[in-house]
Parts: structure tokens; C-alpha cells; sequence
């Protein structure tokens, strides 16, 4: 991330209705894009046997290319797709999809390798590992990060594709919610939407 901005408290539903992140040059120019903080319970975590979180990274990390995508060339070699540059491994990267629940909706939300490894209790490498050799633990490591609250610092920022644009939301920040001080907040928010209301009737 290394990102410092200001990302103030939102529910999902006030992200959708003021529809941040849908400046469309918020793909090429971050400070263009939306930031929030959100809490939120993990509902879903996309993955299967057939797409893992992860991908294979560049191994290199002194090079400009290190978190970029590698590819096997079926002889043990991996090959960089930015430099080109031909290695005898890669190191696993975490790209983490999981769907996020609070009081008034629900939104996919990405996590990197930073931030996923805080949600997971594992690096990529670990959870590569368990994947080979001992499934039932694999699957335990999602099981136990569903179902928790967390607080997310998100960035919001749009992506076109076959000419239709959607809103992406990136993870930059995550921590297990604090019970109390949440409750507190919550309490704040609430009666901050009650005085909005009686002020509008």
C-alpha cells in the first residue's frame, strides 16, 4: 500500500450510493481514486483446487519486476513477463477475492499479499505448501478467516472491460475488529443517520 490518506468510515451501502471509485482515470491515477474505511465480516473467500489465491511472482526482489507475474517454460524455468529475464523459481504472491458483510450490504473485495497474509495467518508459500501436501489443513486456513470482523481501509477505483466499466475495491489495510471501540462507533454512526433523518423530515 504505503498509501497515506484519508479513508474515512463508510457502510458499504453509502460506497454504492456515492458511488466512489467511478472517476474512470482512477485506473492510471490513484490520487483519483476513492478511499474508505469499512468494518466488516468475511463471508465467501473465492478459491478452489483449480483457482488458487495466489500467483507465481517474480523471485527477484532487488528488481524493478519482483511482484510480477512469472510463467513456466515446463522445464522448471520461470520466465518474467515484464523483464523477460529467465529464473530457477518464483515465489508465491497472494491476490485474495473474498466477499466482504456488513449491516447494510455486501461488497468483492480484493486483498494483496500484505494484507491477505494478515486475514490468512500464513504467507503464500505456507499455504502453497499445505495445498501439496495436506489438503484438509489448505481448506482449515479459509475456514477460520471467514466469519471474523475486520476493520478494511479500501481504495476504490475503476477498470474497463469489453467497454464496460466496473468498480474495483482493493484491500490496503486490515485489522480484527476491536468489539468495544466498534460498538462505540457504530452507536455514533447510527445516531449521526437518525439526526440526518430528523433534520430532512
Amino acid at each position: 500500500g504505503g498509501v497515506n490518506v484519508n479513508a474515512p468510515r463508510r457502510t458499504f451501502a453509502e460506497v454504492k450510493e456515492m458511488n466512489l471509485g467511478t472517476k474512470v482515470t482512477s485506473k492510471t491515477d490513484k490520487r483519483e481514486a476513492d478511499y474508505f474505511t469499512v468494518v466488516a465480516t468475511i463471508t465467501t473467500i473465492a478459491q478452489s483446487a483449480d483457482r488458487k489465491p495466489w500467483y507465481e511472482a517474480n523471485p527477484d526482489l532487488n528488481s524493478d519486476a519482483k511482484n510480477c507475474k512469472v510463467t513456466s517454460m515446463g522445464d522448471g524455468k520461470w520466465r518474467c513477463e515484464k523483464n523477460g529475464k529467465v529464473y530457477n523459481g518464483y515465489i508465491p504472491r497472494y491476490i485474495l477475492r473474498f466477499c466482504a458483510t456488513d449491516f447494510t450490504g455486501n461488497i468483492w473485495l480484493t486483498a494483496y499479499d500484505e494484507s491477505a497474509q494478515k486475514i490468512l495467518k500464513k504467507t503464500a508459500k505456507e499455504s502453497e505448501t499445505l495445498f501439496i501436501n495436506d489438503r484438509p489443513k489448505y481448506e482449515q486456513i479459509f475456514k477460520e478467516a471467514q466469519f471474523k470482523k475486520y476493520v478494511f481501509k479500501c481504495r476504490a477505483w475503476s477498470d474497463v472491460w469489453e467497454d464496460s466499466q466496473r468498480v474495483r475495491y482493493d484491500v490496503l489495510g486490515v485489522q480484527i475488529a476491536d468489539p468495544q471501540q466498534e460498538s462505540e462507533k457504530l452507536i455514533e454512526k447510527i445516531q449521526f443517520l437518525q439526526n440526518l433523518k430528523n433534520s430532512s423530515n
